[in-house]
């Protein structure tokens, strides 16, 4: 860093998701300059549909820096903007769109991808949902000098890290946000100085990932107990778990579960019953049980599902429906 302290290297950051703040934080210092951020639009949301300021927006207004949020990546004054701005770097973390060519090709330098998943795994929109739900021990980051494929570009530089049995996709995506912040001024400052000779991708253990839907977080009782017990980890905080119950009017959210040792031989898939404890427990396809324990049932308040027994002790899960 010290070769360069005298020098300012311009970065114009795309990103649109509270996984950019620590890469804005870790740039917001010599000797990086965000000339300009580029998120996408505001919003309307909730009832009202009030519109409301994005997290990306937000953190720029804080800091006196110049926001973009184009509609169309193709617009001609967007993109004459971003020329004038001469910048070294486009800086892209989680911005939600994959940037055309003629916009990789402005900056002196390239653009740089900060991407949550050891590439080429996990190419795609959800790369920390995807390593919970597979069951993974490691996932990591990687700092990826762009192309116009989906993350299909050269790497920079990669680093692991552990995936803990308890995981969310929340907590693993903070790690690897703050992990890859790091990496990414260190892989851009020996960019700039031509220490770096980005390598192509592995044309093995290659695997995409869709964007997220709600739809994706229904439970199947008919899975495993550990299948499910991945998927609560890995849709938390969004879009939640859920499964209808038997009358199939209403709703429940499962924020938090674990598995259990009971065994459930006879029962069928989307059982309730509870145990000498007094646990929630539900029986899975593979006569396995899975122990609910922070529930929100619909319209309501998160609650313990130990609470949320003692008003409804004939509650019954239905199974695929």
């Amino acid at each position: 860093m010290n070769e360069i302290s005298n020098q300012k290297i311009r970065i114009v950051f795309f990103g649109s998701a509270e996984f950019s703040i620590p890469s804005l934080d870790f740039l917001f210092n010599p000797p990086f300059d965000i000339v300009a951020i580029v998120t996408q639009p505001n919003k309307a949301s909730g009832r009202g549909k009030k519109v409301l300021t994005n997290t990306i927006n937000q953190w720029a207004i804080n800091h006196n820096i110049n926001v973009f949020q184009p509609e169309r990546l193709s617009d001609n004054t967007f993109s004459r903007n971003l020329a004038e701005l001469r910048a070294d770097f486009f800086v892209v973390v989680a911005y939600g769109k994959i940037l055309p060519q003629f916009l990789l090709d402005l900056p002196k330098f390239g653009a740089v991808n900060v991407h949550g998943s050891l590439l080429p795994r996990y190419r795609g929109a959800s790369p920390v949902q995807s390593a919970i739900l597979s069951g993974d021990n490691f996932t990591g980051v990687t700092i990826m000098k762009m192309d116009k494929g989906m993350d299909t570009g050269l790497i920079l530089d990669q680093k692991e890290i552990e995936i803990l049995p308890t995981a969310t996709a929340g907590s693993l995506s903070e790690k690897i946000a703050m992990l890859g912040a790091s990496l990414l001024v260190r892989t851009l400052s020996d960019l700039f100085l031509g220490k770096i000779t980005p390598i192509p991708q592995s044309l093995n253990n290659i695997s995409i990932c869709k964007k997220i839907s709600k739809d994706d977080a229904r439970v199947n009782w008919n899975d495993s107990s550990q299948t499910i017990e991945r998927l609560v980890r890995a849709f938390y905080p969004w879009p939640i778990a859920w499964t209808m119950l038997k009358n199939k009017l209403q709703s429940i959210r499962i924020h938090k579960a674990q598995l259990s040792d009971k065994e459930t031989i006879g029962k069928r898939p989307g059982g309730v019953f509870i145990d000498s404890d007094n646990n929630f427990l539900v029986c899975c396809g593979d006569n396995k049980a899975l122990h609910l324990i922070t529930i929100q049932p619909q319209n309501k308040n998160i609650m313990s599902a130990r609470d949320y027994l003692r008003g409804n002790n004939e509650i019954l899960i239905s199974g695929l429906v």
